[in-house]
């Protein structure tokens, strides 16, 4: 509640009383965090949750992604996203590789993104594709490269 009406000190007060904190707990601190502009801060939250011994849940890895992606952190990412399956048995879902396609398209990284979206084991929603795009426009990279038009 503190989060979503901008209160981020009110939201890290009742974080820090909270005596036994789930992964719901995080990650709702981490998507505060995230979402009003805390990037670097919502990423230590998400590597102290690791260290509590809270498994990280799907929702929590995209909110992680987020952050990521709006702090132009692409190693860091890329260091989260790969794990997902092998360390805690969360499939990526297109919403995880939404994250990561903004991440990469933030960053400039325009044919790597599309290269992960030719390599996503689902067709991209309008999501991914509008993250891809968007950036694009920002980039002035008009000339994309799909299957259809090899």
């Amino acid at each position: 509640m503190h989060t979503k009406c901008g209160s981020i000190d009110g939201a890290l007060e009742v974080f820090h009383v909270i005596l036994i904190k789930d992964v719901m707990t995080w990650t709702s601190m981490i998507v505060g965090l995230a979402m009003s502009g805390q990037g670097g801060k919502a990423l230590d939250f998400f590597h102290e949750l690791q260290k509590s011994g809270v498994k990280p849940d799907a929702i929590t890895f995209v909110c992680d992604l987020a952050a990521c992606s709006h702090t132009g952190l692409v190693d860091e990412g890329y260091s989260h996203f790969n794990p997902m399956l092998t360390v805690y048995g969360i499939h990526p879902s297109i919403e995880h590789y939404g994250c990561m396609v903004d991440m990469l398209a933030r960053a400039g990284k325009i044919a790597e993104a599309e290269e992960l979206i030719e390599e996503m084991p689902m067709k991209p929603d309008c999501f991914v594709l509008r993250g891809l795009l968007g950036a694009c426009r920002i980039y002035g990279n008009l000339n994309l490269q799909s299957e259809s038009s090899s």
